[in-house]
């Protein structure tokens, strides 16, 4: 199970690196997107419980949507507060959820980062 974990992660680097390349210059979205792959794929990591993980690809969804113009400030400084209250509505609340809630979001966070 160990070289699963360790064999999904070299995949995560080499599709990071592609991403990087053909894009020739690495922007707040990359950045955000390597943050979740990461996240995500690292071998020894296994739960993030706390929104920590989450503060560099919520700050990436936050420039990308106003740099779009998708959101008003006033919108998108709730972005953070949402994902908290998401967070802290799974893991103490609703504990069946504590698992899928963390990698939705970091779903919803990749799909609004690598928008176009």
């Amino acid at each position: 199970m160990r070289l699963v974990g360790w064999i999904g992660f070299a995949i995560a680097i080499i599709f990071l690196c592609l991403v990087w390349a053909k894009n020739g210059e690495i922007k707040d979205r990359h950045i955000g997107m390597a943050v979740i792959v990461t996240i995500i794929a690292v071998p020894h990591i296994h739960y993030p419980r706390s929104g920590r993980c989450y503060l560099f690809p919520v700050f990436c969804v936050i420039r990308v949507a106003l740099d779009k113009k998708l959101l008003k400030i006033s919108d998108a400084v709730l972005i953070p507060l949402i994902a908290s209250l998401l967070l802290f509505v799974s893991y103490l609340l609703i504990p069946v959820l504590k698992y899928y809630v963390p990698y939705l979001l970091e779903i919803l966070f990749a799909g609004c980062v690598m928008v176009p």
